[in-house]
């Protein structure tokens, strides 16, 4: 906008900590949510309408009034931190296998497959496989022909030709 002074912004914590202030409100937001639902069912509403004014499916609501019976205010929270399954290499595992993986000219999937299978004995479909390497830092390049017959030390002669 025009003719306006822009206010200058204090950073008072990082971004890594502002996300995870973030996030910590988003889920308590969440365990609210459920809170009104259950406040509707204190008045008297049936499920069905508790529900319906909660914007949650039936089989959500039982759910939440399941845990809210079992557990009380502690089972309004989620049970999971981070989801999903454990990685079958530790991370020491893939330190190693990024040393491996670096002393490595040419890699292609079968290689890595190879020393994934003979080094830690773990097999992994070509999805995970490419997820772990995204994690060391790796990434996929589009391969190319070198020629036969090139000298050993052809970089330092192009520097040499290219520099004179």
């Amino acid at each position: 906008m025009s003719g306006r002074v822009q206010k200058k912004l204090v950073k008072h914590i990082n971004r890594k900590e502002l996300d995870k202030c973030i996030n910590k409100k988003e889920k308590e937001a969440q365990v609210l949510r459920k809170l009104y639902f259950i406040r509707r069912l204190y008045k008297g509403k049936k499920i069905e309408t508790a529900a319906k004014k909660s914007g949650i499916s039936l089989p959500t609501a039982h759910k939440w009034l399941d845990r809210w019976n079992e557990e009380g205010y502690e089972g309004l929270f989620s049970k999971y931190s981070n989801g999903g399954r454990p990685s079958k290499l530790s991370d020491e595992d893939k330190e190693k296998l990024n040393k491996i993986l670096e002393n490595e000219d040419y890699l292609d999937t079968k290689k890595v497959a190879k020393i994934l299978k003979d080094e830690f004995d773990v097999e992994y479909c070509l999805s995970q496989q490419s997820v772990v390497l995204k994690s060391l830092g790796f990434h996929y390049s589009k391969p190319y022909q070198f020629f036969s017959k090139r000298p050993d030390d052809s970089e330092e002669i192009l520097k040499k030709n290219y520099l004179m």
